[in-house]
């Protein structure tokens, strides 16, 4: 009877231990990503989209196009993809083109950037409020590990 028990407070534990790591995993570790900004222009709408444009700032073909399908699977808004002016690009970085930074940051921790390579670079004429760059250490980004 006395194994009965060892194994019965055994599994408990264990279940307990699983859940335990998935809270700590879920709030701590790996929390959800806001996908949306709040705005009061439009009293019907209090929430909008991220708009994205995803820029490969390499010669390595298909790093534009793996990010948009991760930030679309994530509910980001990529309306615009294409390669960058330049294909020297060493390390990823966001533009903030709006002045929202808090949008830029919102991406830049969906796709596991440091908030340290989110600059502002305002340029209202895109009509998006985020630009990524991708660079050749695209390697430490989430999409592409």
């Amino acid at each position: 009877m006395k194994t009965f028990y060892y194994i019965i407070i055994s599994i408990l534990a264990i279940i307990f231990l699983v859940f335990s790591y998935s809270f700590i995993y879920r709030v701590f570790i790996a929390p959800p990503v806001e996908t949306t900004i709040k705005t009061n222009k439009n009293p019907h709408s209090n929430y909008k989209k991220i708009q994205i444009e995803v820029r490969n700032g390499t010669n390595i073909n298909g790093l534009a196009s793996k990010m948009t399908g991760y930030l679309r699977k994530m509910n980001f808004d990529v309306i615009a993809v294409g390669n960058w002016k330049h294909d020297t690009i060493s390390t990823s970085l966001i533009y903030d083109r709006l002045g929202n930074r808090t949008a830029s940051l919102y991406v830049a921790k969906a796709i596991g950037l440091e908030d340290s390579l989110v600059y502002s670079q305002i340029d209202s004429s895109l009509l998006l409020n985020t630009t990524i760059i991708i660079g050749y250490d695209y390697k430490k980004l989430k999409p592409y590990k």
